[in-house]
């Protein structure tokens, strides 16, 4: 998916393994605070890739019924392979764990390395740094991943403009 990239705007690609639990409520999340956040001067766009993504798959239910439950919608949602195209056009990748991270940069040009991360290490949430997969888990499983992505996104929420203005 070609994106129109205007020199004002920013890529945000968050990152796991298939693109339909973790990166895609990250996305969302970001995208809907985001824009209730109000005026920026910062024009954010906001995708997520899986490094083992079924291409074409749907969220899981758990995942749209959660941010359903936000007034998030996700439907339309698909998941896709992260490339080292993708890579190479982002400003900024957040992944969902530090394995995540390890394949992206092996993906990565050594141009490319610098702006990946995980979601944890760039919010400075100091802990292991992951977030760990809730696929295969029950609702409980999937809310505390939400919660900890939740946690993680507000953070970024308060850093972001600064992050991209500062040269």
């Amino acid at each position: 998916m070609k994106r129109k990239k205007t020199k004002e705007s920013k890529l945000v690609v968050f990152v796991c393994t298939g693109n339909i639990c973790r990166s895609i409520m990250a996305e969302a999340l970001l995208r809907h605070l985001w824009s209730d956040k109000g005026t920026h001067s910062l024009d954010l766009d906001v995708s997520s890739a899986g490094l083992h993504a079924c291409t074409g798959s749907r969220a899981t239910d758990k995942v749209l019924f959660l941010l359903g439950e936000e007034g998030i919608d996700v439907s339309s949602h698909r998941a896709r392979q992260l490339t080292p195209e993708m890579i190479a056009e982002a400003d900024l990748i957040l992944t969902m764990t530090r394995a995540h991270k390890a394949q992206a940069l092996y993906m990565a040009s050594e141009k490319d390395a610098s702006k990946i991360k995980t979601l944890k290490e760039f919010v400075k949430i100091a802990d292991d740094g992951d977030i760990e997969d809730p696929y295969g888990g029950d609702l409980g499983v999937y809310e505390y991943s939400l919660q900890e992505i939740r946690a993680s996104v507000l953070k970024l929420l308060a850093i972001m403009e600064n992050y991209f203005e500062t040269p």
